[in-house]
């Protein structure tokens, strides 16, 4: 049991520390031949979470670091003839993690659970709260209206945790990498 504890601390604990992406694109389209992006016209900052987590500044803040690293990629932003159209999302869900503080309770087998000596021990378990966290970006065709590249950025965090403004920018950055630059072609 203790070696499962300390398995879950640390898977938590390294997946509280990174963020996983995965991206994809349509695999029919050229994303070279795009130049230009804008927002999604009216695009709304789109937060889908508990209340205390929403917060306008942050997500304000998310849009220029995405408006930034396409503009370093070699992407002009350009509001009267976008190729591209950029939308994004906030996605924040509570998850949590039970566990028993009794080994014999994780595994069974090892030997004979004694139930009668401290039936309330092995029932007693705690329970670890989190967040899973997720920032969606969809980049898409002006023309036709069809997403031809989305990424999907994954964090675990501490219910109470805060984002300060350079690992929002790092993890972006993790979350645009697949994306090619302009300026690397040549």
């Amino acid at each position: 049991m203790k070696t499962l504890f300390i398995a879950l601390v640390f898977i938590l604990a390294s997946s509280c520390a990174g963020v996983k992406v995965a991206s994809v694109q349509n695999p029919n389209i050229d994303l070279e031949k795009y130049n230009t992006f804008c927002w999604i016209q009216g695009c709304e900052l789109n937060y889908q979470g508990p209340d205390y987590g929403y917060n306008l500044e942050r997500m304000q803040l998310i849009q220029n670091i995405i408006k930034e690293e396409l503009e370093s990629k070699g992407l002009i932003n350009d509001e009267n003839t976008p190729e591209l159209l950029v939308g994004f999302h906030v996605i924040l869900e509570e998850k949590e993690s039970v566990y028993t503080k009794n080994p014999e309770m994780m595994d069974p087998y090892v030997g004979p659970i004694s139930y009668w000596d401290r039936y309330e021990d092995y029932y007693n378990q705690e329970i670890y709260r989190f967040l899973k966290g997720s920032l969606v970006i969809d980049l898409i065709d002006s023309e036709t209206g069809a997403v031809i590249w989305q990424s999907t950025a994954q964090r675990y965090m501490e219910l109470d945790e805060r984002m300060d403004k350079d690992r929002m920018i790092k993890g972006i950055r993790k979350a645009l990498k697949e994306y090619p630059s302009k300026l690397d072609v040549k």
